[in-house]
């Protein structure tokens, strides 16, 4: 994705994250996402490829806003990270993706620009042929999931797939997930894309 402009104001634009980033990103995560200590550390990044151009439903999406200077320098003011967590730890070969993290620095909190990279990963996720996004937050971010067209589910609940996938070394599964005990999962569907999908689930129904 090229540099270009965002809606949510002037002087912001938005792009790919690239390892230059990585400072300013460490940074913002540790005022921002404090309990994701995975990325607090600089080295971690080194280790773990967490970039990406979103081009394929295995591909990772890490947009960046920044504030660009007159000057040619910049400040980060926001970023999303997602990635086919499913297909990278057990090898579900389903077109879905996760949101893993979301931050907007204090300064631009309230301007929309959270929502706007949430549009964004959307817009990206139907070109990639994505069929379902999800994630997992804490029952404060509820209200924005919902403001964003997610479902959500209650506190500590399910994620399920609509009917068995292929998951690497054991066969034909449906997937269920469970919620930490402290957050929900929130889930969209994506129009245009086929698949099997990710929907809230009812604890009852998967005993």
């Amino acid at each position: 994705m090229s540099e270009s402009a965002t809606p949510t104001g002037p002087q912001l634009h938005v792009r790919v994250g690239r390892r230059r980033d990585v400072p300013a990103i460490v940074e913002l995560a540790r005022r921002r996402l404090p309990t994701m200590s995975h990325l607090h550390d600089e080295s971690s990044w080194d280790r773990t490829d967490r970039f990406g151009l979103g081009d394929h439903p295995q591909d990772r999406y890490f947009p960046v806003v920044y504030d660009a200077r007159a000057d040619g320098s910049e400040d980060l003011v926001a970023f999303a990270w997602v990635d086919a967590a499913l297909a990278d730890d057990y090898g579900v070969d389903e077109p879905w993706w996760c949101i893993n993290a979301i931050a907007v620095g204090e300064p631009y909190v309230g301007q929309g620009i959270g929502s706007r990279l949430v549009e964004m990963i959307e817009v990206q996720a139907r070109e990639a042929g994505v069929v379902s996004v999800y994630g997992q937050a804490y029952q404060s971010a509820a209200t924005f999931w919902r403001s964003c067209g997610f479902s959500v589910g209650p506190v500590g609940g399910l994620l399920a797939s609509e009917r068995k996938v292929s998951v690497a070394g054991r066969g034909q599964q449906q997937v269920v997930l469970n919620a930490e005990a402290d957050q929900h999962f929130f889930v969209k569907q994506i129009d245009g894309p086929t698949g099997v999908r990710l929907r809230v689930a009812q604890r009852d129904a998967h005993a």
